[in-house]
């Protein structure tokens, strides 16, 4: 036994070593068999042994990563690049990424990393020094690639690419490694030029920060983010904000289980006509405002999904969706809501609105709320309440207010307003106009509540 470990353990250490002082060869040489100290340069003599392929006298061999070509089981031509490589001087290099910029005539921010961070740096086929400016003396575009050393970003790569207005196209190569990268906030932020983007080759599977990522990219019309794994994402808030030209954009693969702040996430994505969110869960979210406020162009939205039990402000949440008639959110669970001001303001196109499982018992603040929703005939509002800021419930007072004769409601104005001005409030608090003074501004003919009634009672109510 002891003989056998012996034998066993020597090999290793031999293989070990072997491997250790292994000489490997690239562009065009290769290791002869009776000489394995040195690389020598493939030729006609020796191409069997190179494993090339002989043609007008020449032998082929791919020098690394490049794509071999055959014909009849030979080498014929290598073809461009493999993924992840440029060509230059016929050989093929490794990148990170590689854009295309419109330049001024000046110079150029191409990145915001410190030199350190750069390994390599080609511009339109030409190695140059390694910066993260370069100066042109034109208008046209040109072609820049970069190899970063992505181990001295540690786990960030935040703001990486902000304010660089004049990048119109990047793609990233396997080279880019984000596999241990947690934060991504505002790395596109200000990118207003960017037309198109390729991030299949990213690894997000340790991701927590896509706050702002695709801050103003007003010039994006779509993006591809089905390889993304959110399962750790914390915080989307703005994450495509003035996305102005995104057209549709498919989230279904979106974990969004941990995932607590949603605040402006598709804010003013005016050119929105789809957007699938079938697989959010939103169990954790407690920030929404504003998350669809000016998606103009955005006509229906499925929200049955929705989890809203946790969320706390809902301000502004569909404001200036002006193509949008449809909107059920019988799902929405609102009792921790505080702050429901300008939720719908200026939906000009709502015609149905279903909000009859909103509990306002927690909401201090609803002014604008339906705001020049001017083609609303209908609405359930009877679970509103306002016992915390008001002391009664007001919508059911007024309820039943309604079931008074016409004979009494010009001697009951008259009391209420005695009431009002004499600060009596025996029965009736006074009702704070800072809640209440503009929740049904700009709803004319609004079927629900009679013409007397909102003439009179109203006028005492919000005083306009």
């Amino acid at each position: 036994i002891i003989i056998f470990l012996c034998l066993y353990f020597s090999k290793i250490y031999k293989r070990n070593k072997e491997n250790k002082n292994k000489i490997i060869c690239n562009n065009g040489l290769f290791l002869p068999e009776d000489d394995k100290t040195k690389c020598i340069k493939c030729s006609i003599e020796n191409c069997n042994e190179c494993r090339g392929s002989k043609l007008n006298n020449i032998c082929i061999k791919c020098n690394p990563g490049l794509n071999p070509i055959y014909e009849n089981n030979k080498i014929i031509s290598c073809s461009i690049c493999n993924e992840g490589y440029y060509l230059i001087n016929d050989e093929c290099n490794e990148y990170s990424f590689r854009a295309k910029y419109k330049s001024n005539g000046g110079t150029l921010k191409l990145i915001n990393s410190d030199i350190d961070k750069i390994k390599e740096m080609i511009v339109d086929g030409n190695k140059v020094n390694r910066s993260k400016y370069y100066s042109f003396n034109d208008t046209q575009v040109h072609e820049v690639f970069m190899l970063l050393d992505i181990s001295k970003y540690l786990n960030s790569v935040n703001s990486i690419f902000e304010g660089i207005d004049k990048m119109i196209s990047i793609s990233f190569s396997s080279f880019f490694n984000t596999s241990n990268i947690t934060n991504m906030n505002s790395m596109f932020h200000g990118c207003s030029s960017l037309i198109s983007i390729n991030l299949s080759n990213f690894n997000t599977s340790n991701l927590k920060y896509m706050y702002d990522m695709f801050y103003g990219c007003s010039s994006l019309k779509s993006i591809n983010l089905s390889n993304f794994n959110t399962f750790n994402v914390i915080y989307m808030s703005s994450m495509f904000y003035g996305c102005s030209s995104l057209i549709s954009i498919n989230l279904s693969n979106f974990n969004t289980s941990n995932v607590n702040d949603m605040n402006s996430m598709f804010y003013d994505c005016s050119s929105l006509i789809s957007i699938n969110l079938s697989n959010f869960n939103t169990s954790n979210i407690t920030d929404m405002k504003y998350m669809f406020y000016g998606c103009s162009s955005l006509k229906e939205i499925n929200l049955s999904k929705l989890k809203t039990e946790n969320v706390e402000n809902m301000s502004g949440m569909f404001a200036e969706c002006k193509s949008i008639k449809k909107l059920n959110l019988s799902n929405f669970i609102t009792y921790k809501v505080t702050s429901m001001k300008y939720m719908f303001f200026n939906c000009i196109s709502l015609e149905q609105l279903n909000v009859s499982s909103f509990s306002t018992i927690n909401a201090s603040d609803m002014s604008y709320m339906f705001y020049n929703c001017y083609k609303l005939k209908q609405l359930d509002i009877s679970s509103f309440y306002y016992y915390k800021r008001v002391g009664i419930n007001v919508l059911k007072f007024w309820k039943q207010i309604l079931k008074i004769s016409i004979p009494f409601i010009i001697p009951i104005t008259i009391i209420l307003i005695f009431m009002h001005f004499v600060k009596v409030s025996l029965f009736i608090p006074p009702i704070p106009v800072s809640t209440l003074d503009t929740y049904f501004s700009e709803i004319p003919n609004f079927s629900d509540i009679s013409a007397c009634v909102k003439s009179i009672f109203f006028l005492y109510c919000f005083k306009s």
